[in-house]
């Protein structure tokens, strides 16, 4: 037998039982120059060429599926053995669920893989389409071979568009100093045909349940000085087409403290020409509803005229309206005031009342 058989392949040959293949093959050897002597030829062996082999398979998003409404999304297929390359043609998707009209057509894509082995291609790379009309889209690939040889289109796959993601604007994650009486909460979400659901939930306790919302804010009378979670999700026009913005935690402010009213100076309430007292002395002040504690100062005032140049002589904190019994220095030139404020169980503090002069003998 020469070397450097020569092979020929012949479709449809009219040879009697072997017309079932559509391409045949066989190799002939032939001998060496200057001769070329041809010997037999080997026996013919026939094939068929399955289109399917070729036909892409496509995975993400699945047919009937659907897609967050304007999110990041990625085209998905099998990789088709040889393939240099891939035609992706997008569709709009009629009302009734078939395929409309063609959005973009044999767009070219390289036979580039993802980690998990599939062929992709983003939506940014297709001009930003697939994610923003509302009654979704169909989509299709084609594999490209060796000099161009295109295999069969993959099947139709047609999907649709979940509502739009919302995007929590308030209360933030991780926000603190909250007002709690009342909430209010708010998102943004250009689209959710089927309206909002929120949940709000303190931190540590039972879960909380969904309420349905209708527009995009909700107010709740909080507790004050709590830690809280919430989240929104939107809904689509069918059951089960939702879209969640994720949880979000934040705080809420302490209650708020008033401050008590101002006590009354009761004894001694002192004169401009300064009243004479005991020495020592018990001073007196009114109650005042809802205090928790009184602060009592004594002055010393060196300059009859400038009684804002005082002198602290004495000071003490008390729970009830009587004061210890306080001594002073007597004499004409010794001339005094005292003051007494409330303060709150919450610990704010009401204004200081002050009495007039007084001295003792």
């Amino acid at each position: 037998m020469s070397q450097n058989p020569q092979s020929s392949v012949s479709e449809n040959p009219s040879s009697p039982g072997i017309s079932y293949f559509k391409y045949y093959w066989t190799v002939t050897p032939k001998g060496p120059p200057p001769y070329n002597e041809k010997g037999l030829a080997s026996e013919i062996w026939g094939f068929n060429i399955d289109p399917q082999a070729t036909k892409p398979v496509l995975h993400y998003p699945p047919d009937g599926g659907h897609v967050p409404y304007k999110q990041a999304l990625r085209f998905l297929w099998k990789p088709v053995d040889y393939a240099t390359g891939y035609f992706f043609t997008l569709y709009k998707r009629n009302a009734d669920g078939s395929r409309g009209a063609a959005v973009i057509s044999n767009w070219s894509i390289p036979p580039r893989e993802d980690d998990r082995g599939y062929v992709y291609v983003d939506h940014v790379d297709l001009r930003n389409e697939g994610v923003t009309e509302k009654a979704g889209y169909c989509w299709q690939v084609q594999a490209i071979g060796p000099d161009f040889n295109q295999g069969p289109p993959s099947d139709t796959f047609c999907y649709g568009l979940g509502p739009d993601k919302p995007i929590i604007t308030s209360p933030l994650d991780g926000a603190s100093g909250v007002e709690y009486n009342p909430t209010t909460f708010t998102w943004n979400s250009e689209w959710a045909p089927g309206g909002y659901m929120i949940c709000v939930g303190v931190v540590g306790g039972p879960s909380c349940s969904y309420v349905n919302v209708s527009g995009k804010s909700y107010t709740l009378n909080l507790k004050p000085s709590t830690n809280y979670f919430w989240s929104v999700t939107a809904k689509g026009s069918s059951s089960g087409e939702s879209t969640s913005s994720g949880i979000s935690h934040f705080s809420t402010k302490a209650a708020h403290c008033n401050a008590p009213d101002l006590p009354q100076i009761l004894d001694p309430p002192g004169n401009p020409d300064g009243q004479i007292i005991r020495n020592p002395y018990q001073y007196r002040w009114s109650s005042v509803p809802g205090a928790a504690q009184y602060e009592f100062t004594v002055y010393w005032v060196p300059d009859y005229y400038n009684p804002t140049d005082k002198r602290v002589v004495y000071h003490n904190y008390y729970n009830g309206t009587v004061s210890d019994s306080v001594p002073i220095t007597c004499g004409n030139q010794n001339i005094y005031i005292w003051s007494v404020r409330a303060k709150s169980s919450c610990g704010a503090w009401s204004a200081a009342n002050w009495s007039q002069y007084f001295t003792c003998h």
